[in-house]
């Protein structure tokens, strides 16, 4: 648990092996929004709308959690 720099490589070696990795991208989208990074985060949401569309799982869970860290501010 709070090993978010850890988390991050892991996440930049996995979308280096395969940059649209759904579950990569939402993940790494996640931690974004742990560090602070919205525009990061959106940029994961663009890409994965791009990729599965608005109604896979990874696009709807990274939204949600982008709406709910922009609703606590």
């Amino acid at each position: 648990l709070g090993q978010y720099n850890q988390a991050g490589g892991y996440y930049l070696k996995a979308l280096k092996i395969d940059p649209n990795h759904l579950g990569a991208l939402e993940y790494q989208g996640e931690l974004f929004l742990i560090q602070k990074k919205l525009v990061s985060a959106k940029q994961n949401l663009a890409k994965l709308k791009r990729l599965c569309g608005t109604s896979c799982e990874e696009y709807l869970d990274l939204a949600q959690a982008i709406a709910l860290s922009t609703k606590k501010k």
